[in-house]
């Protein structure tokens, strides 16, 4: 459940958009009722006029990136990002679409490792990456830029900038 109150969000088609606010004010709250995983006492979530609070994650053209990763620590990033893609799609397809996707955040040299074998800013453009693949029109970030480096911060800003605009 959710205790979130008055909250009122538009974003519009398109919009590059971000929550701040001081911790335990509700952000990941407010990313995970979108989501569907947590579901309001009252009021509505509409995506494109439509009502979403009673339809499953999965039926939801959203991608979660959380906070503590989303990557699976026993596949390759490769397999891990493979997974995330809703369609039914060929193998070939399938490789193609992550291929992009690891291209579009500079990591194809890294789809054969597992997340132990990356640093955390790999990590977090391997996220991305996965949340690309799967074609989601949505896309949320749970504190993406947190946990890495300053250098590293600004560049993966930068990219989550303009893989946004490109996509």
């Amino acid at each position: 459940q959710c205790f979130l109150r008055d909250i009122d969000l538009t974003v519009a088609d398109g919009e590059y958009f971000a929550i701040h606010g001081a911790s335990g004010c509700g952000k990941t709250s407010i990313l995970r009722a979108i989501a569907g995983l947590l579901r309001p006492y009252h009021g509505d979530i509409l995506l494109n006029g439509q009502s979403v609070v009673r339809s499953a994650p999965r039926k939801r053209p959203i991608a979660l990136v959380p906070q503590s990763e989303g990557l699976y620590p026993q596949f390759s990033l490769h397999k891990s990002i493979a997974a995330g893609i809703r369609e039914r799609l060929s193998r070939t397809e399938r490789t193609e679409r992550v291929l992009e996707a690891a291209r579009a955040v500079g990591i194809e040299s890294l789809l054969q490792r597992t997340p132990d074998q990356i640093s955390g800013g790999q990590s977090k453009r391997a996220c991305l990456a996965k949340a690309l693949a799967g074609g989601s029109k949505i896309r949320l970030f749970d504190e993406p830029l947190a946990a890495i480096d300053a250098y590293l911060r600004h560049s993966l800003e930068r990219d989550l900038k303009r893989v946004h605009d490109q996509v």
